[in-house]
């Protein structure tokens, strides 16, 4: 049977009792109706996981108990960071959400002329606070232990000057090659996608 997992944004210890937060506790007692003696996955996002017991169910808040902690430090072989451009509303959440299934380990937000999304310091505070809960639940969902990390959002002019771990691709539909042909294959990919294309087209710094 499947193990439940939960993030836990908390150091975590083997025998150390925790009181999950609301949201998670909610969503472990009442939604999916878990009971005390059945187990859950405790991970903080810095690598491996607890497998923890249900001990006590209070109104509001869930204690359970990290008995042993499971080393799976299974991730991508190449550190990939995707620099997206900014698209409206869901699209982003699924791209964020499918690029930390694929294993993606960075995700820069790209605000470019052809997104036409416009972010207010506000605006954009909230939108990293909602992008960083769709990256824990992909998380969750996948079985990733690391959270991959996500960069506040540039614009494509101040970062295409700011130098890259490794090999930078551009994914061009119209491009004649594939990933294939690059080698060796390189400790550190960045790939560029989405609107950016256009602009990069029109812009005279090379990558």
């Amino acid at each position: 049977m499947r193990c439940h997992r939960v993030y836990l944004n908390a150091q975590i210890e083997c025998g150390q009792v925790l009181q999950l937060p609301e949201p998670q506790s909610h969503h472990l007692g009442k939604v999916l109706r878990m009971q005390p003696g059945q187990f859950v996955h405790l991970f903080n996002g810095r690598g491996g996981c607890y497998r923890a017991e249900i001990i006590a169910m209070q109104k509001r808040t869930i204690s359970v108990l990290p008995g042993e902690f499971i080393d799976d430090a299974v991730d991508t072989p190449i550190r990939i960071t995707l620099a997206q451009g900014v698209s409206r509303g869901r699209h982003m959440d699924y791209t964020i959400q499918k690029a930390v299934e694929l294993g993606v380990n960075c995700i820069i937000p790209l605000i470019t002329d052809h997104s036409n999304v416009h972010l207010s310091s506000e605006r954009r505070e909230n939108k990293l606070a909602h992008w960083q809960s769709i990256i824990i639940g992909a998380c969750e969902q996948s079985g990733r232990n690391i959270l991959p990390e996500l960069k506040p959002p540039l614009s494509l002019d101040d970062w295409l000057p700011v130098s890259a771990d490794g090999v930078r691709l551009l994914l061009d539909p119209e491009a004649a090659g594939s990933l294939a042909v690059i080698a060796p294959r390189p400790a550190a990919l960045t790939i560029i996608f989405n609107a950016v294309i256009y602009d990069i087209r029109r812009s005279r710094i090379p990558l």
